[in-house]
């Protein structure tokens, strides 16, 4: 069934405004200015007010892009296809590094961040008492070839967390050869198939942060950024996408190592206080990317969220360095938008 962004994230949007004690006032600043959308989950479990959980929690920057949100155990980069065909193009599937779930938790809200292209996921952890976490996934939109999850636990006592990934079967459309390092993994190959005969096939390198199957953090880190890094090179931006792809993930951690600043934008942020380097600089280009957009002088909020959730999908389709497009699905403004 196909179904617009537009309404679906309208649908996703809360019916909550009067029942949000339990919302952070952050969250809620974002809510109220039509800039997020809030769910108490995202893996489509009914919450309180009987709607699902925000079942695909979508980011792109214009080059990377979720098949089906964050849970979604499938990437794609623009351009880079596999299987001959002329109608529609058949985009390359490629096997997810961060579709991360904390097992011995409990999702307490979630937060599709459309002003600053960030996707937020707080809980519990089980079995600590007064224990909670923060994730965080964003594709940067400065440093496209980057797609990133930051980690936040907080606690006055030492926690260990048990993570999975989904990564869903190896992908048939490209062939990936892996080699894993202590910290990080590396993988590189060849899409199998052309999309005609007279092109070449696209050479696809990727280097991610490995996942550990438990994690311990002391009480010492408590709100500890934790970050985890994929980088995405192809033959189609590289002449050496070996090279270059390691390149761009070194210069992500290096940056990501730098002390952590506070930020001042033209929007209220999720995080009032202090911000990661690579977040600093993905929410100043989101900054910018809305410095220029649509005004409506009414009082239709249904007009305004479905407004603001179209551009945000245009927004995180394309780019002006980029000939390519990721479209998560058919863009339709809703019939109360149109003019």
């Amino acid at each position: 069934m196909m179904i617009t962004f537009s309404l679906l994230l309208l649908s996703l949007c809360v019916i909550l405004i009067n029942a949000t004690s339990y919302i952070s006032p952050e969250w809620l600043r974002q809510i109220l200015k039509y800039d997020a959308f809030y769910s108490e989950n995202d893996d489509g479990i009914i919450n309180s007010e009987g709607y699902p959980g925000i079942y695909l929690p979508l980011m792109g920057n214009g080059y990377f892009s979720h098949s089906k949100g964050v849970r979604s155990d499938t990437y794609f980069i623009a351009g880079v296809y596999n299987n001959e065909t002329t109608s529609p193009s058949i985009r390359a599937r490629i096997p997810a590094t961060f579709a991360i779930q904390i097992e011995n938790s409990e999702t307490t809200g979630t937060l599709l961040d459309i002003r600053n292209g960030t996707y937020y996921r707080r809980g519990l952890l089980l079995d600590y008492k007064d224990t909670w976490y923060e994730l965080r996934w964003y594709a940067h939109m400065s440093r496209r070839n980057l797609y990133i999850m930051e980690l936040q636990v907080f606690s006055n006592i030492d926690v260990t967390l048990k993570l999975s990934n989904n990564p869903g079967e190896p992908t048939d459309a490209i062939n990936f050869h892996q080699k894993q390092f202590k910290t990080f993994t590396t993988q590189c190959g060849n899409t199998t198939i052309p999309e005609t005969s007279d092109v070449a096939t696209t050479r696809v390198c990727m280097v991610n942060t490995n996942i550990p199957d438990m994690m311990t953090i002391s009480a010492e880190d408590s709100g500890k950024i934790f970050t985890f890094i994929t980088a995405v090179r192809t033959s189609l931006d590289s002449n050496d996408p070996d090279t270059h792809v390691m390149l761009d993930y070194e210069a992500a951690v290096n940056l990501q190592q730098q002390d952590i600043m506070s930020i001042s934008t033209t929007t209220p942020l999720p995080q009032t206080t202090t911000l990661s380097p690579l977040l600093r600089e993905h929410i100043l280009a989101w900054d910018q990317l809305w410095s220029s957009g649509i005004e409506l002088d009414s009082d239709r909020s249904d007009a305004c969220m479905a407004v603001n959730a179209s551009l945000y999908a245009i927004l995180s389709s394309v780019r002006d360095d980029w000939s390519y497009a990721v479209s998560y699905t058919h863009l339709t403004l809703p019939t109360i938008c149109s003019v």
